[in-house]
């Protein structure tokens, strides 16, 4: 949950980051760092 609100988050309010984090980054473990998760759980 926490996840999908951080995407939304970016997509409303930074889409050029967004889009260089999908393209260019490693997605999975931005939202780790930034959600607190580790895994892929919910």
């Amino acid at each position: 949950m926490a996840q999908q609100t951080e995407l939304d988050y970016l997509i409303y309010n930074d889409p050029l980051g967004y889009v260089d984090l999908i393209l260019n980054g490693d997605a999975e473990k931005y939202l780790g760092n930034v959600t607190g998760s580790h895994g892929l759980e919910d």
